[in-house]
């Protein structure tokens, strides 16, 4: 704590760090870009910076164009999150109740007209005169029969295709709407140097 960029510069030319290049990682580490590896390589200087700089590290070769106006983290800075809360909608598929489908039996009276067609006996009369032949002797064949027929209607059953249900399920989309109530929190300042209260606000360009 209190241990600030100019501190680690110093530190750096303790180190035999070229001046230039101390300037240059003490303002990177103020500005919370990296951190610094030291590597004790003497003799084999060149070897070690090669490793480094194989390795995506910064060994601070080109310092001239360096922009040191970049302003540096203070060591005694501290942050507060301001908290909210969102509504998430999530959603689950329950029951709405079921439809039962089933065939009932329903009898209905129906009458049906059929002709029919029926014998009936016809006699007819012919006169004939006293000269036709006469066939056989009297009382021989003194009585024939003529059987007569009717039609008459009979009912059967038997099952056919009447209709066809197709029977399925299709979503249908609307809109429902949901809410709730929910929190946020807000920055309070107050100054008790001067025994004032700046209020409460969530625009970060006032602090």
């Amino acid at each position: 704590r209190g241990y600030g960029h100019e501190d680690f510069s110093s530190s750096l030319s303790g180190l035999n760090v070229p001046e230039e290049r101390s300037r240059y990682f003490g303002h990177r580490i103020g500005s919370q870009q990296g951190a610094v590896v030291t590597v004790s390589a003497t003799g084999r200087e060149a070897e070690a910076e090669e490793i480094l700089t194989a390795n995506g590290g910064d060994i601070g070769a080109d310092t001239t164009g360096y922009d040191y106006s970049t302003p540096v983290a203070n060591a005694e800075q501290q942050r507060i999150q301001l908290l909210g809360e969102v509504l998430r909608v999530q959603k689950e598929r329950i029951s709405r109740g079921e439809v039962r489908i089933r065939k009932e039996i329903v009898t209905e009276q129906q009458t049906i007209q059929v002709p029919v067609t029926r014998e009936e006996l016809v006699i007819e009369r012919i006169p004939v005169s006293g000269t036709a032949a006469v066939a056989g002797e009297i009382g021989q064949d003194a009585e024939i029969r003529i059987p007569l027929t009717e039609e008459r209607a009979t009912l059967d059953k038997h099952t056919v295709v009447r209709e066809e249900v197709a029977v399925g399920k299709r979503a249908v989309e609307n809109v429902q709407e949901v809410g709730g109530a929910v929190r946020h929190e807000e920055l309070n300042v107050e100054d008790t140097t001067t025994g004032t209260t700046t209020g409460t606000t969530t625009d970060k360009s006032r602090f």
